[in-house]
């Protein structure tokens, strides 16, 4: 299978994405490894940010975000159980960004406290294990 240039330019753009949260992550935040499910979690950040508005003081930001995380998780789960979303379900139509939007996230990310993002990330991994995206 080849891919066309248009393909190989968004793999570059993800690539890009997936690097800026790396850096933010490894350098800004001085963490020592990315978690090891980083994939979901940024998947799952950049899904729910998109839904968070943009006027929510900082203080209370990390506290939405995961709220919609939450809520993104549940509603995926009950359309599991239903077919009005057709075959796929909303499952794999939630999950489906780009990588501006990830790196929209990890922008917003680095605008939160250190201790706040950490929270938001430690909690995220705990909370997918018990969770499929």
């Amino acid at each position: 299978m080849r891919c066309s240039y248009e393909d190989l330019l968004f793999i570059a753009c993800l690539r890009e994405a997936f690097e800026e949260f790396t850096t933010l992550w490894l350098d800004d935040f001085n963490q020592k490894s990315l978690p090891a499910d980083s994939v979901q979690v940024v998947c799952a950040l950049t899904t729910a940010g998109r839904y968070v508005p943009s006027q929510v003081p900082k203080q209370h930001l990390a506290r939405k975000w995961k709220a919609k995380v939450v809520d993104i998780l549940h509603q995926v789960e009950r359309s599991k159980k239903s077919t009005i979303f057709g075959e796929e379900g909303l499952q794999a139509s939630v999950w489906r960004f780009l990588p501006d939007d990830i790196l929209d996230m990890t922008a917003r990310l680095s605008k939160l406290r250190m201790d706040d993002a950490l929270w938001l990330v430690t909690w995220f991994r705990h909370f997918g294990d018990e969770q499929v995206i």
